[in-house]
């Protein structure tokens, strides 16, 4: 069971004020969906990320409570930044995942746009935040904050782009704040 309320109140917050919305804003929690993306991954997803998918469906940021930012560890550079679709339902992530890891459909000479061995738990405004699924760095949650229409590992479009937001899904979700928490924990850190 993964304890959204422990782990991050300002998150369960935001949670509490969507777990009754409709579908198109908020998918909830669908065993047979994460069992589906439990095999797309390869038959091994996280931990704390299925539990959260199981208990609670998805989480989005909020402008009401302002818990939408994040700290980005980049090569060699740090920045702050927010998004609203921080960690989408299963089907929606499937959906993500399936769509950015093929070549693209309808744009020639494009090929997957994210890393390989990755889940992809959105593609809403053109950005993802990605769950590492290589042995050497399981778990591992990044974020693209431009997908690009181009292939991911050419020119202008590598690692340079994908930032380190947690080391674990639950250490993602616990450093997720309002801008006012984030710039005091990293108060050198410019927000994006």
């Amino acid at each position: 069971m993964f304890d959204l309320k422990a782990v991050n109140p300002g998150l369960f917050e935001n949670w509490l004020l969507i777990k009754d919305a409709p579908p198109e804003f908020h998918e909830r929690p669908d065993p047979a969906a994460v069992q589906e993306l439990e095999v797309l991954a390869g038959g091994r997803l996280p931990q704390d990320y299925k539990d959260f998918l199981l208990e609670y469906g998805d989480i989005s940021g909020s402008v009401e409570t302002g818990v939408r930012y994040f700290h980005c560890q980049y090569p060699g550079k740090e920045a702050i930044d927010a998004d609203f679709g921080l960690v989408s339902g299963a089907r929606h992530t499937i959906k993500s995942t399936k769509i950015l890891s093929k070549p693209h459909k309808t744009l020639e000479n494009v090929g997957p746009r994210i890393p390989e061995r990755m889940i992809a738990t959105n593609i809403d405004n053109y950005r993802t935040f990605l769950i590492d699924l290589r042995d050497e760095s399981f778990g591992q949650i990044y974020f693209i904050r431009d997908l690009k229409k181009k292939t991911f590992g050419t020119s202008g479009y590598g690692w340079d782009e994908v930032a380190l937001v947690g080391k674990t899904f639950t250490d993602f979700l616990s450093g997720v704040g309002t801008k006012e928490d984030l710039k005091a924990r990293y108060p050198k850190v410019k927000m994006r």
